[in-house]
């Protein structure tokens, strides 16, 4: 297990119509990878905050497992242990992963979401287990930082003057200033 990693991207290209909007997002080298060795090697990795400036956000754990052993590891399952802040929005939190042959290695990735938008720092870990070999531990933090919070504060002018239904100035100003007093943009 070498801290070292690569990533390649390729964007298809697609048509964006009038008026349609897409969003893409890549989050990497934001989170760091925490390494417990063994017999069977893990890995884990994630952001090293989410940023709630959408109700929808979402953020992947990743665990990566080899084995480290001289044998054949049977019955290999990943099971990711969530606190009560957080929620599993991939399907379950066991991942089987069959037989690993010495020294291959697999990897499973779990999509979560926090249950309040508040600011809080959460622990989560992951176990590897396997039927002939024992069982491995990695645990990390993720920090949620908490939705922006908007507060406007306007002013206009107390009376507009009209004349046959329409303004007798063709312009006025308007003062506002809109102030963030929450933790993301």
């Amino acid at each position: 297990f070498v801290p070292d990693s690569a990533v390649a991207m390729y964007w298809q290209p697609e048509t964006l119509a009038p008026g349609e909007s897409r969003e893409y997002v890549t989050h990497y080298g934001l989170g760091g990878i925490t390494i417990v060795p063994g017999l069977l090697s893990i890995g884990l990795t994630s952001p090293a905050e989410l940023v709630m400036d959408r109700p929808d956000r979402t953020a992947e754990i990743v665990a990566y497992v080899q084995n480290t052993s001289d044998i054949e590891a049977e019955e290999v399952k990943a099971t990711l242990n969530l606190p009560p802040e957080l929620n599993l929005v991939s399907d379950s939190p066991v991942v089987e992963l069959g037989n690993l042959d010495s020294g291959k290695g697999a990897q499973v990735m779990w999509e979560v979401r926090p249950k309040r938008l508040a600011d809080q720092q959460v622990d989560y870990s992951v176990e590897i287990s396997a039927s002939n070999t024992d069982n491995n531990q990695v645990g990390r933090s993720l920090k949620i930082v908490g939705p922006p919070d908007l507060s406007l504060e306007l002013e206009a002018p107390s009376n507009l003057e009209l004349a046959n239904n329409h303004l007798t100035r063709n312009s006025f100003t308007i003062w506002s200033e809109i102030t963030n007093r929450g933790n993301s943009t």
